[in-house]
């Protein structure tokens, strides 16, 4: 009878657990009447989240600010927020704010120099006839970064300004209602950057304002009457990090090569200044750990309504990958008070023990001569060190100089980056950047970025043209190198004899069309082509094409092939693992396609799980230990009598 009754009461709890579950998630929420007792309650749920509902209007005062991740809702009921002088109340994440009904009431109600903040999803919802959810009395009343405020109601207003100007960025107003309105700015003026307004209803508006508001990349509906609208596309939108000021920096050695968070920048107009956007994205391609520049997309992490105010904006950043054992200049350059230009290194030498040499072209690079490391100070000088290469009134403007620097030191060895630099009559700097020869022999290289390419991009078949050389250029190369003439094309350079090269110009008139270019899909065009259309052998020697490719895991240089469609098939002659350069032996010309006998690597097979207790389980498993013990105390109880 006993065993009967233990197992009603176990069955009886067990299934009594759904019910009482549900009447916890059910609880009404807390209460509090005081900005104190708000404050704290805050406070104790930033991670759990919860409901709380106001008890009488809040008085706030001083600073404070409320980041959460989870879900909180605070109902102020017919209650109302007033903000004192110079008091901040911040909300950050998915804070709801509503109050219902609050006929011919303010939800949040500031004062001069207070201010209300509402970022990442915090959102503010107020009904009823001639309700305000939100009013401030000065520009920075209002700071939101993709917030949203709503109202609904005959009249219903959502941000009101009372008295001067306001600037709003980065906003949802929504209001529903007869002559509702979503910005009501009274007589004074508004800045609205990058939000959306949308207002319905009979008479309803989505800017109410005097005139000279502007309305920049943003969308109203319906829109509004007085104000200036500045669409996307009268901006010049681009993206900045803090490295530099035209580049993206980066080592190879870095895990992380790109930011997380970058600065959409919008140029200024005739009604507008300058204004930026510091948002996350997400890169579409990631560069390969081997120096060069790249060209990396993105996607910004932005609603797709906000998207939208874009166009056809697409986020792109230029990124310098550097060997930071090799010394690299970057093409910037900073300018103090006195008028003392100074170039910055990617990584300063040691300053106890280095060495280094700044040599300069002023003939594009047909013959170079050494810079003294210092040449003086005074009205016209240039000297350098192992911090950066420092000059004042050095170049002469419309003339193009060429600078690079050999360097000798434990830490950083080698020849530099080339840089082009161009003096403008505005007394501003031109500055490129392009990878150069090792011997000194740079001349007529061109700059371009290297895109690092997919196997699965379609492969552009309209080759370019390539470089063309006169009789007299290529045997000006040829004397300032005895031994190879290097050229330079998009993602690949090749090394040829010189002799060899001085044998196909046997006229003045003659001239050599060098093709190099990477065509995409892991395809190259190597050609040197004469001026009667032939396309020239190398055979001994070959020419030494070199191309920047990095290794997968457990691939081996000797798994690499490098073939044309013919089956003509170059040598691998080497691969550098710290710059990720190989070199080949070509001798046919031809459109070449870099492939790998590589496979990847089988995954570990997966280890077994067991698979997680559900309800049905758990209730099972104490229903078990209630029936144990009932089955426990009755033998004890016998054994006792």
């Amino acid at each position: 009878m006993r065993s009967k009754l233990f197992f009603i009461l176990a069955l009886l709890m067990f299934l009594s657990l759904p019910s009482v579950r549900a009447h916890a998630e059910t609880t009404a929420p807390d209460r509090v009447d005081s900005a104190e007792a708000l404050s704290q309650w805050l406070d104790s749920h930033k991670e759990s989240g919860g409901q709380v509902a106001l008890d009488a209007d809040i008085e706030w005062e001083g600073y404070f600010k409320f980041l959460t991740k989870a879900p909180v809702i605070i109902d102020a009921g017919s209650y109302s927020f007033h903000l004192n002088y110079r008091s901040y109340l911040g909300f950050s994440g998915p804070v709801t704010i509503k109050g219902s009904p609050l006929p011919d009431g303010v939800l949040f109600d500031g004062e001069q120099n207070a201010q209300l903040s509402l970022d990442d999803g915090a959102r503010v919802v107020a009904e009823g006839d001639n309700v305000t959810a939100v009013q401030t009395r000065w520009s920075q009343g209002l700071s939101t970064c993709f917030a949203d405020i709503c109202v609904t109601g005959r009249q219903a207003t959502a941000v009101r300004l009372a008295g001067g100007d306001l600037s709003l960025s980065c906003i949802r107003l929504y209001a529903s209602g007869e002559g509702a309105a979503c910005l009501d700015a009274g007589e004074g003026t508004a800045d609205v950057f990058f939000s959306i307004l949308k207002a319905t209803g009979p008479d309803a508006v989505s800017l109410r304002s005097g005139a000279g508001s502007v309305v920049d990349t943003a969308a109203c509906s319906p829109e509004p009457e007085d104000a200036v609208l500045i669409p996307a596309s009268r901006h010049k939108i681009g993206l900045w990090v803090a490295n530099s000021d035209s580049f993206f920096y980066k080592s190879i050695q870095d895990t992380e090569p790109l930011p997380g968070r970058v600065e959409i920048t919008f140029d200024k107009t005739e009604s507008t200044p300058a204004r930026s956007l510091s948002l996350d994205w997400t890169p579409e391609t990631t560069p390969p750990a081997v120096p060069g520049s790249y060209t990396v997309t993105s996607v910004l992490e932005l609603p797709e309504d906000f998207t939208a105010l874009l166009g056809d904006f697409k986020p792109t950043l230029s990124v310098q990958m550097v060997d930071p054992s090799r010394p690299y200049l970057k093409p910037i350059y900073q300018l103090n008070a006195d008028g003392v230009c100074a170039i910055p290194y990617f990584k300063t030498f040691n300053s106890k023990d280095h060495h280094e040499i700044l040599y300069l072209s002023e003939d594009n690079g047909k013959s170079w001569h050494s810079v003294p490391s210092d040449s003086g100070k005074g009205d016209r000088y240039m000297s350098y060190n192992h911090l950066s290469i420092q000059f004042k009134n050095y170049f002469e403007p419309g003339k193009t100089y060429l600078l690079k620097m050999e360097v000798e030191s434990p830490e950083i060895s080698g020849t530099s980056n080339i840089l082009e630099i161009t003096l403008s009559d505005d007394g501003s700097l031109d500055i490129f950047s392009f990878d150069g020869d090792r011997d000194f022999s740079d001349r007529d290289d061109s700059h371009s970025d290297v895109i690092p390419v997919s196997p699965d991009t379609p492969i552009d078949t309209a080759a370019a043209d390539g470089e063309t050389y006169s009789s007299s250029e290529v045997m000006d190369m040829v004397e300032a190198n005895p031994g190879y003439t290097t050229f330079f094309g998009e993602g690949i350079q090749a090394s040829v004899d010189s002799q060899a090269l001085a044998a196909l110009m046997p006229g003045a008139d003659d001239t050599l069309t060098v093709q190099l270019t990477a065509l995409g899909g892991s395809r190259y065009r190597v050609a040197f082509i004469k001026k009667s259309g032939e396309a020239v052998t190398f055979s001994d020697p070959p020419l030494l094409v070199r191309i920047n490719i990095a290794l997968r895991e457990n691939e081996t240089p000797d798994q690499l092939s490098f073939k044309t469609e013919d089956g003509a098939a170059a040598d691998i002659a080497a691969y550098n693992s710290e710059t990720g350069q190989l070199e080949l032996r070509v001798s046919v010309p031809g459109v070449y396609t870099l492939s790998s006998d590589w496979s990847a690597p089988a995954a570990p097979a997966a280890a077994l799980q067991a698979p997680s207790p559900g309800p049905i389980w758990i209730g099972l498993a104490v229903l078990t230990a209630i029936c144990t013990a009932a089955l426990i105390i009755a033998r004890l109880k016998k054994r006792t009598v």
